[in-house]
């Protein structure tokens, strides 16, 4: 799915992967405590380190701050 073709009430799209540029960034909760929140691209593996919250990985996403 890309930036195009999303439905009306998703979340908001993620920017284009900074180190490969597809549109493949996928929003992950871990699945261990504290279920903290990280961006990886599904294409590269490129990620954000973890965020206590989503909001705040995918502003790191969008910055290009990555692990």
């Amino acid at each position: 799915m890309n930036r195009d073709n999303r439905r009306p009430g998703e979340k908001r799209p993620l920017e284009p992967c900074p180190k490969c540029g597809l549109d493949s960034g996928e929003r992950m909760q871990c699945s261990e405590p504290p279920f903290d929140y990280a961006v990886v691209c599904t294409s590269c593996g490129c990620r954000t380190r973890r965020y206590h919250s989503q909001q705040a990985a995918t502003k790191a996403w969008d910055r290009g701050d990555m692990e």
